[in-house]
């Protein structure tokens, strides 16, 4: 699916296209958590499920989690991390997805944890998102290939606002070897297609320069693969 300036209506048609289909058909083959990143295998030994909570307590603890936080996820998939954050290490977790499938799901989730008064989710893009210094650390997981480089600088700012001063923000995602995306490739044909609806990709040092453009002090970089 292309889209060509990453609008709001864009976006949301995007991530409709990818995310809708329905939930029955990703929980075929995800997590029984629903988790729709790369899982953090310590061990050939572990199964999947192990592997992905393992993710999800790796990102809670690089981000220094505690339970006086106020925890933003972006692109908040079916609420797995948001969950997990909540539970183990009680913060309070508001989480923001266009998909309207990926919301109904993560509320039922979260109702059926009974963590309504500690997790919240909202249908919204993140450029919508209100405030000022709001937030005391936002998860980024698999979200911002969808953002388009050209909306990076708008993206990370709009990060920068909603965090409070010494916040951490963890950024994860799927970087390229080259330069830009404006090549179509088998690669990039496939990814566009299958794996991220009219994402872009673009190389680790761009992307920190980006975040430095920002206002983003450059804590830790790790390479998962």
């Amino acid at each position: 699916m292309s889209v060509k300036g990453h609008s709001r209506h864009e976006s949301r048609a995007a991530v409709a296209f990818h995310y809708d289909v329905s939930n029955d058909f990703y929980a075929l083959w995800l997590d029984p958590s629903m988790v729709y990143s790369c899982a953090y295998f310590e061990s050939q030994a572990e199964t999947l499920a192990q592997a992905q909570h393992a993710k999800l307590d790796h990102i809670c603890r690089k981000l220094q989690l505690n339970p006086s936080d106020q925890l933003l996820d972006i692109g908040c998939g079916w609420g797995a991390l948001m969950i997990h954050a909540a539970r183990h290490y009680g913060v309070h977790a508001h989480g923001v997805t266009l998909s309207q499938q990926q919301l109904e799901l993560a509320t039922l989730r979260i109702a059926q944890a009974g963590l309504q008064d500690r997790v919240s989710v909202a249908l919204q893009d993140y450029r919508d998102l209100p405030g000022e210094a709001v937030y005391d650390k936002v998860a980024s997981v698999g979200m911002f290939e969808h953002v388009g480089l050209k909306n990076l600088p708008i993206y990370f700012s709009t990060v920068q606002r909603l965090l409070k001063p010494a916040g951490l923000f963890l950024n994860h995602g799927i970087t390229h070897y080259v330069e830009g995306w404006d090549k179509k490739t088998l690669s990039t044909e496939f990814i566009n297609r299958y794996i991220f609806p009219a994402g872009e990709l673009d190389t680790v040092g761009n992307i920190q320069r980006r975040m430095e453009h920002a206002g983003f002090e450059i804590a830790d970089v790790e390479a998962l693969r």
